[in-house]
């Protein structure tokens, strides 16, 4: 057996201590429990000839004297300096040489020098210190009994620490990793020992069948860290392709035993070499839904078992899908999503290693060209922010969905970007807030399925709805007359709805003028489905007014027009100029633009424009000519948030009922 590099520390800084001491004190490290017997350290400086020799003495524990058991005298010649070198590897229990140290080299260096500093490392060695007389063996030393020495240099004395001879603990050898080198024929085992005392010396046993154990003549490298010693143990004589169970047994430098380490189950094969999976062929396989995996493989009856990995992440993510048998050349793997990528990799664990290897990857898709279902129960609701479609989808692999749209009675459009799908949902809801809604017109909606795999499904059924937003206010009545005949008053108005396709019908409200104040109250509300309205019930002496209004077939109603102080016994006064209708609100850089559109008739003079904010009493704005159909607010202050409606003003300055408001938040 060949080991390299035994570094064996034997000496600590406090045991160099040879300064012509003149009280004795005590060193722990000074005498030290070996395999047969207790050694005894005398120091780092070499005697040479006429120097006084090392004067050894021992006290058993319970004396009280010590009695001397050993000189150590000067070596005369390198030949006596080989010979207890050698001398020394009998204090051992394990076999050794000494081929790696030079001892002529060592002879010459430590006897110039006069001290073991000057040879480093290898001085303080158990066979270099034996040459020099620099340490003794106490074989008779009894187990299991304390002893204390004293070590006598000229004028100086160093005593021991009481010792008690029992083998001293040796920190365990852990084996790491085992690999074979096929093209060496090697294999390699890594160990590493941790703590105060390391061995310096291993010994490897190796067995077939875990039952009997033989030492193996390895070959051994050693190397020293700060607190570790790391071992390479090459064993030659392991046979290619069988398996073994290794066990280490390490020793110190004076010869103490560890404990075994672990049995370490290994095969004489090289990793790098470990057959895997070739020539691997990826296919997608419609028919199965899925994609096909096959494969060749050598050696597979040195496979114990082979797993397959499956990720959409080619980074981490790995999960495994399949243990398969290692005769087994072809796989389907049907449990995935169409047009998707997936990553694969095959671990292989071995019949004789304890490490498992993977493949490199590998990667599929397969695509579904199969036309998804369409969305089902597709319902549309009119809201004050758009439109709301509501559906339901069973179908799996839908990546999203497209929505149709287009005004009642014309194509479907395509509106806008894919409408994601979401594998935790069956219900969903969309609202289209187009800013181009009418809320007067009705609009169709069908929508389509979309695959992973980038196929379109059919339209599904249809859906008609009309948003609650931009919605058109109807025309006012114009040319309200009301005539009182027999006790009757005749009231009529233009028909808007011939020119207004919205019209439902007219709302006119009666009401009576109460202790000949101004103040009315409405008593009664009419609906018209014409322009007329005959009031019979009109009692003498009481005063009138009317006014009438356009309701759309939208629900909204318009600006009233009316007719104030009709009495039985008269005809109505003239009617009040209706206002303009549909007003609208814009900022611009000069201010709030105003628009409207004028009613039909044309008796005004010109339009009165009121403004206020919230919480405050309206103010006059501006005026704008009959001819006009907008004004611009340049007072307007940025920030505020200003309130807008408009009256129409006849020639004799009367106003009218106010037009709808508008709303403008000045920026």
């Amino acid at each position: 057996m060949k080991q390299f590099f035994q570094y064996t520390v034997l000496l600590v800084s406090a045991m160099l201590l040879y300064n012509n001491m003149a009280a004795q004190e005590n060193y722990p490290h000074l005498a030290r429990p070996g395999a047969k017997g207790i050694f005894v350290m005398a120091g780092d400086m070499i005697l040479r000839a006429g120097d006084a020799p090392y004067i050894i003495e021992r006290k058993k524990g319970g004396e009280k004297e010590f009695k001397k058991i050993a000189e150590l005298t000067p070596v005369p010649s390198a030949e006596a300096f080989k010979k207890n070198a050698e001398a020394s590897l009998s204090w051992l229990p394990y076999k050794t040489d000494l081929t790696s140290y030079r001892l002529d080299s060592i002879w010459k260096t430590g006897m110039a020098a006069g001290n073991l500093r000057a040879l480093k490392n290898v001085g303080y060695s158990l066979p270099v210190m034996a040459g020099f007389n620099l340490v003794w063996l106490d074989e008779q030393a009894e187990k299991g009994k304390t002893y204390q020495y004293r070590v006598t240099a000229g004028n100086t004395v160093l005593t021991s620490t009481p010792v008690l001879y029992r083998p001293a603990p040796v920190a365990r050898v852990n084996v790491e990793n085992q690999v074979f080198n096929e093209p060496q024929h090697t294999l390699y085992t890594h160990a590493i020992a941790v703590g105060e005392n390391r061995p310096v010396w291993l010994e490897v046993y190796r067995s077939s069948d875990k039952k009997s154990f033989d030492m193996v003549a390895a070959e051994i490298l050693v190397a020293p860290g700060h607190d570790t010693m790391r071992y390479v143990i090459k064993d030659t004589t392991a046979r290619e392709g069988d398996l073994y169970y290794y066990f280490l047994k390490g020793y110190d430098a004076l010869g103490n035993v560890s404990v075994n380490s672990d049995t370490l189950l290994t095969a004489s094969l090289d990793f790098i070499q470990m057959p895997l999976p070739q020539q691997v062929v990826v296919l997608q396989d419609s028919a199965a839904g899925g994609i096909s995996i096959s494969w060749k493989m050598q050696k597979a009856s040195l496979i114990n078992m082979l797993t397959l990995y499956r990720s959409t992440n080619s980074v981490d993510g790995f999960e495994p899908i399949a243990v398969l048998s290692p005769d087994q050349q072809q796989f389907t793997d049907d449990n995935v999503q169409p047009a998707t990528a997936y990553f694969y990799y095959f671990e292989a664990t071995y019949k004789m290693q304890d490490r498992s290897k993977r493949s490199t990857m590998f990667a599929g898709s397969y695509t579904d060209k199969r036309p998804p279902a369409p969305p089902a129960g597709i319902t549309a609701t009119g809201t004050e922010q758009g439109i709301t479609i509501s559906w339901e989808n069973h179908d799996k692999n839908i990546s999203g969905f497209w929505l149709y749209r287009g005004e009642q009675g014309r194509p479907l459009v395509l509106t806008g970007a894919l409408i994601p799908a979401i594998d935790t949902i069956t219900q969903y809801n969309f609202t289209d807030t187009d800013s181009l809604f009418n809320g007067g017109v009705f609009y169709t909606y069908a929508i389509r399925s979309y695959s992973t795999s980038h196929v379109e499904s059919i339209f599904s059924d249809t859906a008609v709805a009309r948003p609650l937003k931009n919605i058109p206010v109807p025309k006012p009545p114009l040319d309200v007359k009301a005539q009182t005949t027999n006790g009757k008053t005749w009231v009529t108005w233009d028909d808007v709805s011939a020119y207004d396709g919205h019209v439902a019908g007219y709302r006119l409200l009666r009401s009576v003028k109460k202790n000949n104040t101004d103040s009315y109250h409405p008593v009664d509300t009419i609906f018209c489905s014409a322009n007329l309205y005959v009031d019979s019930l009109m009692q003498p002496g009481e005063i009138y007014r009317y006014s009438v209004s356009t309701l759309s077939v939208l629900g909204v109603a318009s600006a009233t027009a009316e007719i104030k102080d009709i009495s039985p016994e008269g005809s109505g006064r003239a009617a009040l100029p209706p206002p303009p209708s549909s007003v609208v609100a814009n900022i611009t850089k000069a201010g709030v633009q105003l628009n409207w559109e004028p009613p039909a008739v044309a008796q005004q003079v010109e339009y009165v424009i009121y403004r206020y904010e919230r919480g405050k009493a309206p103010v006059k704005a501006g005026t704008a000519s009959f001819d006009r159909s907008g004004f611009t607010d340049t007072t307007a202050a940025k920030g505020k948030q200003y309130f807008y409606f408009v009256r129409s003003v006849t020639p004799a300055l009367l106003e009218g009922e106010k037009s709808n408001e508008a709303m403008a938040l000045y920026k």
